[in-house]
């Protein structure tokens, strides 16, 4: 989906390149996605960096930030691009302290368009504790003065957020981030009937990372009215899937425009607050039919950790090899 004007990052040789997709959840509720690119001779150092979403989970005076960790680890300084699907507590409240610790001045910020504190805003912030979280993180310098960037998308298209090129001395990589949700038409409908009560989920980003021919979807929160108007021929490419909204049924249409063929890997997080129970075992059991792999970072069997953790690392250079750990909650349907 490379559309011109990307940014080339040297790497030592395409057969040295991982890409390592980390999805966390927490143990009711909280999730983040990282995705690094990293040259394995150069002693795995990231060449490219992605941060979806954060959480911190708390237990007593311990404060559990496992993407905090993760980038730690890897040495990562500055991130690459960073994400904020929506503004739903399980994927905001450990943003702030990312912001703080990880972007610079120029960093690529990307948030959910009619967003919070606009006059024409949609979205209805309900919960105490979400409003104190949104309005603490749109204090932040970089929201107060709106250095974000806010993809719409058109019916069966898609919107560009990033593109680079990894380049070697005879070889290269084109890597291209796209937003394929939400839909500017059906935003634009509930401004026409002045509507400013919806859920967070109906604006929430969903967006597909595409490495040469290979192509891998994140779904954020986004929902069926939005999954109808994606254009197929981009979700039939699909080789992995980080599962929309946890695998709810608001977000089932989406199993039946992905590629049995095609498709490797699945994953989705927990969400058991108040009455939900979620991953849905029926939607899960559907992507099963469909995929070889299909991993929860937990459910209210498998909770005995504060977190769940799948770690995918994939290389390109004799076809797309893919090695999987679990740890925590996380465990395989």
């Amino acid at each position: 989906m490379l559309t011109g004007g990307e940014t080339c990052v040297p790497i030592s040789g395409y057969g040295n390149v991982r890409m390592k997709i980390f999805v966390i959840g927490y143990r009711n509720m909280g999730e983040s996605i990282i995705v690094l690119f990293l040259d394995k001779e150069r002693n795995n150092e990231v060449l490219y960096s992605i941060v979806v979403d954060s959480f911190i989970c708390r237990r007593g005076k311990k404060r559990i930030n496992k993407t905090d960790e993760i980038l730690r680890k890897y040495g990562v300084r500055d991130i690459s691009c960073l994400i904020w699907t929506h503004p739903h507590l399980d994927h905001t409240k450990g943003l702030k302290h990312i912001i703080q610790k990880y972007c610079k001045f120029n960093t690529p910020i990307y948030v959910s368009p009619h967003f919070y504190y606009k006059p024409n805003d949609l979205i209805k912030i309900t919960g105490k504790e979400n409003r104190w979280v949104v309005d603490d993180l749109y204090a932040l310098n970089r929201l107060t003065k709106d250095r974000v960037s806010r993809p719409l998308v058109s019916p069966r298209k898609y919107t560009n957020i990033d593109q680079i090129v990894l380049k070697g001395f005879s070889d290269s990589m084109c890597v291209s981030l796209d937003a394929v949700a939400p839909y500017s038409s059906i935003l634009d409908d509930y401004v026409n009937k002045d509507r400013h009560d919806l859920n967070p989920n109906m604006v929430s980003i969903a967006f597909i990372l595409s490495v040469d021919d290979y192509y891998f979807f994140f779904g954020g929160d986004t929902i069926d009215e939005h999954i109808d108007k994606m254009n197929p021929a981009y979700l039939q490419k699909c080789v992995f899937v980080k599962i929309p909204h946890h695998a709810s049924p608001t977000a089932g249409h989406l199993v039946a425009l992905l590629d049995p063929n095609v498709l490797d890997n699945v994953c989705t997080t927990r969400f058991g607050v108040g009455r939900s129970n979620l991953p849905n075992i029926s939607v899960l059991n559907s992507y099963t039919n469909i995929a070889k792999h299909v991993i929860v970072t937990g459910d209210n069997t498998h909770n005995s950790a504060d977190y769940g953790l799948v770690e995918y690392e994939y290389s390109f250079d004799k076809g797309l090899t893919t090695t999987i750990n679990l740890s925590g909650n996380a465990y395989e349907i």
